[in-house]
Protein backbone atom coordinates (compact mmCIF):
# COMPACT_ATOMS: atom_id res chain seq x y z
CA UNK A 1 0.00 0.00 0.00
CA UNK A 2 0.96 3.46 -1.07
CA UNK A 3 1.92 5.99 2.17
CA UNK A 4 -0.52 9.00 3.07
CA UNK A 5 2.66 11.32 1.57
CA UNK A 6 2.51 9.65 -2.42
CA UNK A 7 -1.68 10.68 -2.13
CA UNK A 8 -1.10 13.87 -0.65
CA UNK A 9 1.70 15.05 -3.34
CA UNK A 10 -0.12 13.49 -6.10
CA UNK A 11 -3.45 15.03 -5.27
CA UNK A 12 -1.78 18.57 -4.87
CA UNK A 13 -0.07 17.86 -8.55
CA UNK A 14 -4.29 17.46 -9.65
CA UNK A 15 -5.18 20.69 -8.23
CA UNK A 16 -2.61 22.59 -10.45
CA UNK A 17 -3.52 20.57 -13.12
CA UNK A 18 -7.27 21.75 -12.18
CA UNK A 19 -6.23 24.80 -11.70
CA UNK A 20 -3.91 26.09 -15.06
CA UNK A 21 -5.34 23.75 -17.37
CA UNK A 22 -8.10 22.16 -19.40
CA UNK A 23 -7.34 18.51 -18.36
CA UNK A 24 -10.51 17.27 -16.90
CA UNK A 25 -10.09 14.89 -13.77
CA UNK A 26 -10.45 11.68 -15.32
CA UNK A 27 -7.74 12.96 -18.01
CA UNK A 28 -5.41 13.27 -15.35
CA UNK A 29 -5.67 9.75 -14.60
CA UNK A 30 -4.95 8.52 -18.13
CA UNK A 31 -1.84 10.76 -18.32
CA UNK A 32 -0.66 9.69 -15.36
CA UNK A 33 -1.22 5.87 -15.87
CA UNK A 34 0.78 6.50 -19.84
CA UNK A 35 3.41 8.00 -17.60
CA UNK A 36 4.10 5.57 -15.35
CA UNK A 37 4.27 3.10 -18.45
CA UNK A 38 7.25 5.16 -19.75
CA UNK A 39 9.25 4.62 -16.97
CA UNK A 40 8.51 1.00 -16.63
CA UNK A 41 8.89 0.91 -20.50
CA UNK A 42 12.23 2.45 -20.44
CA UNK A 43 13.58 0.34 -17.14
CA UNK A 44 12.53 -2.26 -18.86
CA UNK A 45 14.75 -1.53 -22.37
CA UNK A 46 17.29 -0.69 -20.30
CA UNK A 47 17.37 -4.17 -18.93
CA UNK A 48 17.42 -5.56 -22.74
CA UNK A 49 20.14 -2.92 -23.21
CA UNK A 50 22.10 -4.80 -19.80
CA UNK A 51 21.52 -8.44 -20.85
CA UNK A 52 22.73 -7.88 -24.83
CA UNK A 53 26.36 -5.66 -23.37
CA UNK A 54 26.51 -8.68 -21.59
CA UNK A 55 26.26 -11.36 -24.40
CA UNK A 56 28.45 -9.02 -26.49
CA UNK A 57 25.64 -8.26 -28.72
CA UNK A 58 24.41 -5.32 -30.71
CA UNK A 59 21.00 -3.67 -29.45
CA UNK A 60 18.94 -2.28 -31.37
CA UNK A 61 16.75 0.49 -28.99
CA UNK A 62 12.95 0.71 -29.52
CA UNK A 63 12.94 4.56 -29.23
CA UNK A 64 15.37 7.09 -30.23
CA UNK A 65 17.94 7.68 -26.61
CA UNK A 66 16.82 11.49 -26.51
CA UNK A 67 12.47 9.88 -25.77
CA UNK A 68 14.02 7.41 -22.89
CA UNK A 69 13.12 8.36 -19.66
CA UNK A 70 16.11 8.53 -17.99
CA UNK A 71 17.28 10.78 -20.61
CA UNK A 72 14.90 13.43 -19.98
CA UNK A 73 13.42 12.74 -16.33
CA UNK A 74 16.13 14.74 -14.48
CA UNK A 75 15.98 17.73 -16.83
CA UNK A 76 14.83 21.10 -14.69
CA UNK A 77 13.74 23.41 -17.21
CA UNK A 78 10.01 23.04 -18.41
CA UNK A 79 10.60 24.62 -21.49
CA UNK A 80 13.53 21.89 -22.52
CA UNK A 81 10.54 18.97 -20.86
CA UNK A 82 7.65 20.93 -22.79
CA UNK A 83 9.62 20.61 -26.30
CA UNK A 84 10.45 16.86 -25.66
CA UNK A 85 6.98 16.07 -24.72
CA UNK A 86 5.80 17.91 -28.30
CA UNK A 87 8.00 15.27 -30.18
CA UNK A 88 7.09 12.48 -27.63
CA UNK A 89 3.77 11.42 -28.65
CA UNK A 90 5.00 11.35 -32.91
CA UNK A 91 8.13 9.40 -31.85
CA UNK A 92 5.62 6.96 -30.09
CA UNK A 93 3.11 7.18 -33.17
CA UNK A 94 5.97 5.83 -35.73
CA UNK A 95 6.32 2.65 -33.59
CA UNK A 96 3.05 1.62 -35.20
CA UNK A 97 4.47 -0.77 -37.33
CA UNK A 98 6.79 -2.46 -35.26
CA UNK A 99 4.70 -5.63 -34.60
CA UNK A 100 7.71 -7.80 -34.15
CA UNK A 101 8.64 -6.34 -31.23
CA UNK A 102 5.48 -6.17 -28.32
CA UNK A 103 7.08 -3.36 -26.10
CA UNK A 104 7.06 -1.37 -29.12
CA UNK A 105 3.03 -2.30 -29.72
CA UNK A 106 2.49 -1.06 -26.54
CA UNK A 107 4.57 2.36 -26.78
CA UNK A 108 2.49 3.39 -29.65
CA UNK A 109 -0.72 2.81 -28.06
CA UNK A 110 -0.37 5.00 -25.29
CA UNK A 111 0.79 8.20 -27.69
CA UNK A 112 -2.52 9.31 -27.73
CA UNK A 113 -2.64 9.19 -23.67
CA UNK A 114 1.01 10.87 -23.58
CA UNK A 115 -0.59 13.88 -25.89
CA UNK A 116 -2.75 14.96 -23.08
CA UNK A 117 0.40 15.65 -21.24
CA UNK A 118 1.22 18.43 -23.53
CA UNK A 119 -1.86 20.17 -22.05
CA UNK A 120 -0.52 20.32 -18.45
CA UNK A 121 1.50 23.25 -17.78
CA UNK A 122 5.07 23.20 -17.92
CA UNK A 123 6.14 23.54 -14.23
CA UNK A 124 3.41 20.68 -13.29
CA UNK A 125 4.80 18.25 -16.01
CA UNK A 126 7.91 19.04 -14.17
CA UNK A 127 7.42 18.21 -11.08
CA UNK A 128 5.23 15.39 -12.02
CA UNK A 129 7.98 13.69 -13.82
CA UNK A 130 10.48 14.39 -10.96
CA UNK A 131 8.47 13.13 -8.30
CA UNK A 132 8.10 9.99 -10.56
CA UNK A 133 11.62 9.90 -11.01
CA UNK A 134 11.88 9.67 -6.84
CA UNK A 135 9.12 6.70 -6.74
CA UNK A 136 11.17 3.20 -6.68
CA UNK A 137 10.61 0.52 -9.33
CA UNK A 138 12.89 -1.73 -9.01
CA UNK A 139 11.02 -4.58 -7.11
CA UNK A 140 7.74 -6.08 -7.56
CA UNK A 141 6.39 -4.56 -4.35
CA UNK A 142 7.87 -1.20 -5.19
CA UNK A 143 5.47 -1.46 -8.66
CA UNK A 144 2.39 -2.83 -6.54
CA UNK A 145 3.34 0.66 -4.63
CA UNK A 146 2.80 2.81 -7.48
CA UNK A 147 -0.02 0.98 -8.65
CA UNK A 148 -1.63 2.08 -5.39
CA UNK A 149 -1.07 5.56 -6.38
CA UNK A 150 -2.75 5.50 -10.16
CA UNK A 151 -5.65 3.40 -8.08
CA UNK A 152 -5.85 6.41 -5.87
CA UNK A 153 -6.01 8.94 -8.33
CA UNK A 154 -8.63 6.47 -10.19
CA UNK A 155 -11.01 6.30 -7.43
CA UNK A 156 -11.10 9.57 -6.94
CA UNK A 157 -11.27 11.42 -10.27
CA UNK A 158 -13.44 9.17 -12.33
CA UNK A 159 -17.09 10.26 -12.70
CA UNK A 160 -19.87 7.58 -12.38
CA UNK A 161 -20.24 7.35 -16.90
CA UNK A 162 -16.79 5.24 -16.12
CA UNK A 163 -18.22 2.59 -14.76
CA UNK A 164 -17.73 0.27 -18.15
CA UNK A 165 -14.17 0.55 -17.62
CA UNK A 166 -13.81 -0.44 -13.60
CA UNK A 167 -15.46 -3.20 -11.61
CA UNK A 168 -15.99 -2.73 -7.66
CA UNK A 169 -13.08 -4.62 -5.86
CA UNK A 170 -15.74 -6.65 -3.96
CA UNK A 171 -17.38 -7.78 -7.26
CA UNK A 172 -14.20 -8.55 -8.96
CA UNK A 173 -13.19 -11.13 -5.79
CA UNK A 174 -16.16 -12.93 -5.89
CA UNK A 175 -16.11 -13.65 -9.44
CA UNK A 176 -12.56 -15.00 -9.07
CA UNK A 177 -13.47 -17.17 -6.66
CA UNK A 178 -16.19 -18.24 -8.33
CA UNK A 179 -14.40 -18.87 -11.14
CA UNK A 180 -11.66 -20.96 -9.51
CA UNK A 181 -8.43 -20.21 -11.17
CA UNK A 182 -5.64 -22.67 -10.49
CA UNK A 183 -1.81 -21.91 -10.96
CA UNK A 184 -0.59 -22.13 -14.42
CA UNK A 185 -3.92 -21.70 -16.08
CA UNK A 186 -5.27 -18.61 -18.60
CA UNK A 187 -7.62 -16.24 -18.07
CA UNK A 188 -9.00 -14.11 -20.46
CA UNK A 189 -11.44 -10.83 -20.30
CA UNK A 190 -12.81 -9.37 -23.50
CA UNK A 191 -13.06 -5.89 -22.41
CA UNK A 192 -10.33 -5.80 -19.81
CA UNK A 193 -11.11 -1.80 -18.83
CA UNK A 194 -8.61 -1.14 -16.10
CA UNK A 195 -7.87 -5.07 -15.68
CA UNK A 196 -9.19 -5.17 -12.13
CA UNK A 197 -10.43 -8.59 -12.98
CA UNK A 198 -7.23 -10.21 -14.46
CA UNK A 199 -5.32 -8.50 -11.83
CA UNK A 200 -7.65 -9.83 -8.81
CA UNK A 201 -7.25 -13.31 -10.54
CA UNK A 202 -3.08 -12.79 -10.34
CA UNK A 203 -3.68 -11.74 -6.60
CA UNK A 204 -6.27 -14.60 -5.54
CA UNK A 205 -4.07 -17.00 -6.57
CA UNK A 206 -0.72 -15.22 -5.56
CA UNK A 207 -2.61 -15.42 -1.98
CA UNK A 208 -3.61 -18.74 -1.93
CA UNK A 209 -0.89 -20.53 -3.15
CA UNK A 210 1.47 -18.41 -0.86
CA UNK A 211 3.37 -16.50 -4.11
CA UNK A 212 5.39 -13.70 -2.73
CA UNK A 213 6.44 -10.41 -4.98
CA UNK A 214 10.24 -11.58 -4.59
CA UNK A 215 9.69 -15.03 -5.16
CA UNK A 216 11.40 -16.36 -8.63
CA UNK A 217 8.12 -17.14 -10.12
CA UNK A 218 8.44 -12.87 -10.75
CA UNK A 219 12.17 -12.46 -11.17
CA UNK A 220 12.09 -14.79 -14.07
CA UNK A 221 9.15 -13.12 -15.69
CA UNK A 222 6.80 -16.04 -14.96
CA UNK A 223 3.55 -15.06 -13.69
CA UNK A 224 0.97 -17.51 -11.54
CA UNK A 225 -1.49 -17.13 -14.28
CA UNK A 226 -1.97 -16.26 -18.09
CA UNK A 227 -3.37 -13.11 -18.64
CA UNK A 228 -4.80 -12.02 -21.69
CA UNK A 229 -7.58 -9.53 -22.87
CA UNK A 230 -9.05 -6.70 -25.22
CA UNK A 231 -10.14 -3.40 -24.77
CA UNK A 232 -11.76 -1.52 -27.14
CA UNK A 233 -11.42 2.29 -25.67
CA UNK A 234 -7.80 3.54 -26.11
CA UNK A 235 -7.95 5.42 -22.56
CA UNK A 236 -8.89 2.13 -20.56
CA UNK A 237 -6.58 0.23 -22.44
CA UNK A 238 -3.31 1.93 -21.30
CA UNK A 239 -4.88 2.33 -17.45
CA UNK A 240 -5.59 -1.39 -17.95
CA UNK A 241 -1.90 -2.10 -19.52
CA UNK A 242 -0.04 0.16 -16.64
CA UNK A 243 -2.04 -2.09 -13.89
CA UNK A 244 -1.43 -5.32 -15.11
CA UNK A 245 2.72 -4.15 -16.06
CA UNK A 246 2.57 -2.54 -12.69
CA UNK A 247 1.00 -5.76 -11.19
CA UNK A 248 4.17 -8.15 -12.59
CA UNK A 249 2.95 -8.88 -15.83
CA UNK A 250 5.70 -8.09 -18.25
CA UNK A 251 4.25 -9.02 -21.26
CA UNK A 252 0.75 -8.77 -20.91
CA UNK A 253 -1.38 -10.50 -24.12
CA UNK A 254 -3.76 -7.61 -24.86
CA UNK A 255 -5.40 -6.10 -27.88
CA UNK A 256 -6.53 -2.99 -28.46
CA UNK A 257 -10.15 -3.24 -30.35
CA UNK A 258 -13.19 -5.16 -30.64
CA UNK A 259 -13.17 -8.25 -29.16
CA UNK A 260 -16.71 -8.99 -30.91
CA UNK A 261 -15.11 -9.23 -34.21
CA UNK A 262 -12.51 -11.72 -32.96
CA UNK A 263 -13.56 -15.07 -34.59
CA UNK A 264 -13.63 -18.42 -32.34
CA UNK A 265 -10.86 -20.55 -33.04
CA UNK A 266 -10.83 -23.96 -35.02
CA UNK A 267 -9.13 -25.66 -32.09
CA UNK A 268 -10.49 -24.25 -28.95
CA UNK A 269 -9.13 -27.69 -26.76
CA UNK A 270 -5.57 -26.53 -27.41
CA UNK A 271 -6.36 -22.61 -28.16
CA UNK A 272 -9.26 -22.07 -25.61
CA UNK A 273 -8.90 -20.16 -22.36
CA UNK A 274 -9.36 -21.83 -19.18
CA UNK A 275 -11.26 -18.96 -17.89
CA UNK A 276 -13.29 -16.15 -18.88
CA UNK A 277 -14.36 -13.05 -16.72
CA UNK A 278 -16.45 -10.40 -17.96
CA UNK A 279 -18.33 -7.40 -17.05
CA UNK A 280 -19.20 -6.25 -20.45
CA UNK A 281 -20.97 -3.03 -21.28
CA UNK A 282 -24.82 -3.00 -21.39
CA UNK A 283 -27.58 -1.43 -23.27
CA UNK A 284 -25.62 -0.43 -26.63
CA UNK A 285 -26.64 -1.83 -29.99
CA UNK A 286 -24.50 -3.57 -32.11
CA UNK A 287 -24.50 -3.67 -35.74
CA UNK A 288 -24.25 -6.96 -36.75
CA UNK A 289 -22.73 -6.65 -39.97
CA UNK A 290 -19.64 -8.82 -40.04
CA UNK A 291 -20.22 -10.94 -36.99
CA UNK A 292 -21.90 -13.58 -38.55
CA UNK A 293 -20.05 -16.35 -36.73
CA UNK A 294 -22.10 -15.93 -33.62
CA UNK A 295 -24.74 -18.80 -32.77
CA UNK A 296 -27.89 -15.89 -32.04
CA UNK A 297 -27.80 -13.34 -33.75
CA UNK A 298 -28.90 -10.30 -31.45
CA UNK A 299 -27.99 -6.71 -31.53
CA UNK A 300 -28.01 -6.51 -27.61
CA UNK A 301 -23.72 -5.83 -26.31
CA UNK A 302 -24.65 -8.05 -22.92
CA UNK A 303 -25.67 -10.77 -25.09
CA UNK A 304 -23.13 -10.72 -28.02
CA UNK A 305 -19.88 -10.49 -25.41
CA UNK A 306 -21.93 -13.43 -23.24
CA UNK A 307 -21.33 -15.77 -26.39
CA UNK A 308 -18.23 -14.64 -26.86
CA UNK A 309 -16.97 -15.39 -23.78
CA UNK A 310 -18.27 -18.84 -24.45
CA UNK A 311 -16.88 -19.22 -27.64
CA UNK A 312 -13.24 -18.41 -25.91
CA UNK A 313 -13.34 -20.78 -24.04
CA UNK A 314 -11.57 -24.61 -24.63
CA UNK A 315 -14.10 -27.54 -24.12
CA UNK A 316 -15.16 -27.39 -20.01
CA UNK A 317 -13.71 -24.33 -19.60
CA UNK A 318 -15.37 -21.97 -17.22
CA UNK A 319 -16.56 -18.25 -17.24
CA UNK A 320 -18.29 -15.81 -14.34
CA UNK A 321 -19.77 -12.66 -16.69
CA UNK A 322 -21.93 -10.27 -15.30
CA UNK A 323 -25.70 -10.02 -17.22
CA UNK A 324 -28.13 -7.61 -17.07
CA UNK A 325 -31.38 -9.10 -15.46
CA UNK A 326 -33.29 -8.51 -18.11
CA UNK A 327 -31.39 -11.05 -20.22
CA UNK A 328 -33.29 -13.47 -18.09
CA UNK A 329 -36.36 -13.09 -18.93
CA UNK A 330 -37.04 -11.66 -22.28
CA UNK A 331 -38.34 -13.15 -25.11
CA UNK A 332 -37.39 -13.06 -28.25
CA UNK A 333 -33.65 -13.44 -29.46
CA UNK A 334 -32.89 -13.64 -25.77
CA UNK A 335 -34.91 -16.74 -25.00
CA UNK A 336 -33.31 -18.20 -28.35
CA UNK A 337 -30.18 -17.75 -26.22
CA UNK A 338 -31.41 -19.08 -22.67
CA UNK A 339 -32.78 -21.82 -24.92
CA UNK A 340 -28.49 -22.27 -26.04
CA UNK A 341 -26.93 -21.72 -23.39
CA UNK A 342 -29.36 -24.17 -21.56
CA UNK A 343 -28.78 -26.87 -24.34
CA UNK A 344 -25.57 -26.48 -25.63
CA UNK A 345 -23.53 -25.36 -21.99
CA UNK A 346 -23.68 -26.07 -18.46
CA UNK A 347 -25.21 -23.24 -17.06
CA UNK A 348 -24.11 -23.41 -12.77
CA UNK A 349 -25.62 -20.57 -11.25
CA UNK A 350 -26.94 -17.80 -11.80
CA UNK A 351 -26.09 -15.06 -8.56
CA UNK A 352 -28.59 -11.71 -7.72
CA UNK A 353 -26.34 -8.59 -7.35
CA UNK A 354 -28.34 -6.14 -5.07
CA UNK A 355 -28.70 -2.61 -5.75
CA UNK A 356 -25.82 -0.56 -5.44
CA UNK A 357 -23.24 -2.99 -5.82
CA UNK A 358 -21.89 -1.18 -8.69
CA UNK A 359 -22.16 2.16 -7.11
CA UNK A 360 -21.93 5.43 -8.09
CA UNK A 361 -21.72 3.74 -11.70
CA UNK A 362 -25.32 2.47 -11.43
CA UNK A 363 -27.38 1.46 -9.17
CA UNK A 364 -29.44 -1.46 -11.10
CA UNK A 365 -29.76 -4.76 -9.79
CA UNK A 366 -27.31 -6.89 -11.51
CA UNK A 367 -26.59 -11.04 -12.13
CA UNK A 368 -23.58 -12.72 -12.14
CA UNK A 369 -23.61 -15.87 -14.58
CA UNK A 370 -21.77 -19.01 -13.56
CA UNK A 371 -21.46 -21.26 -16.80
CA UNK A 372 -18.95 -24.10 -18.69
CA UNK A 373 -18.69 -24.48 -22.39
CA UNK A 374 -20.09 -27.61 -23.42
CA UNK A 375 -22.09 -30.24 -21.87
CA UNK A 376 -25.61 -29.80 -21.22
CA UNK A 377 -27.81 -28.00 -18.63
CA UNK A 378 -29.16 -30.25 -15.76
CA UNK A 379 -30.20 -27.44 -13.04
CA UNK A 380 -29.13 -23.74 -12.10
CA UNK A 381 -28.57 -22.67 -8.36
CA UNK A 382 -30.39 -19.42 -8.30
CA UNK A 383 -28.64 -17.71 -5.58
CA UNK A 384 -29.60 -14.11 -3.75
CA UNK A 385 -26.49 -12.33 -2.64
CA UNK A 386 -28.16 -9.54 -1.19
CA UNK A 387 -27.01 -11.19 2.12
CA UNK A 388 -23.11 -11.08 1.30
CA UNK A 389 -22.79 -7.72 0.48
CA UNK A 390 -22.16 -4.80 2.90
CA UNK A 391 -23.44 -1.65 1.64
CA UNK A 392 -19.46 0.36 2.11
CA UNK A 393 -19.25 4.01 2.02
CA UNK A 394 -17.46 4.32 -1.48
CA UNK A 395 -17.06 1.73 -3.48
CA UNK A 396 -13.51 1.06 -4.63
CA UNK A 397 -12.90 0.33 -8.29
CA UNK A 398 -10.04 -2.31 -9.45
Amino acid sequence: MADVSSHNAIWQMLDRVRANSSISNSEFGVALAALIFLRWADFEEAEREAIAAFDDVDYEPVLPTKFHWRSWCNIHDPCELEHIFRELPSALDRLANSRHDAMATQLHRVALAVEKLTRFPAGTLAHLIHWLADQPLETPKDRRALRDVLDFVLQNTYDKFAGQFFTPIQIAALMVELAKPKSGESVYDPCFGSAGLLTAALEIVEHRDHVRLGDATYTSGKQPLHLAGVEINPDAYVIGMTRLVLSGVNDPQIELGNSLERVPSNNPSSEGFDIVLANPPWGVKVELYGLDHYPIPIKDSSSLFLQHAISQLRPGGRGVVVVPPSLLFRSGREQQLREWLLHENTVEAVISIPRGAFSPHTSIETCLLLFRRGGTTKSVRMVNAVSIFEKAAKTQIA
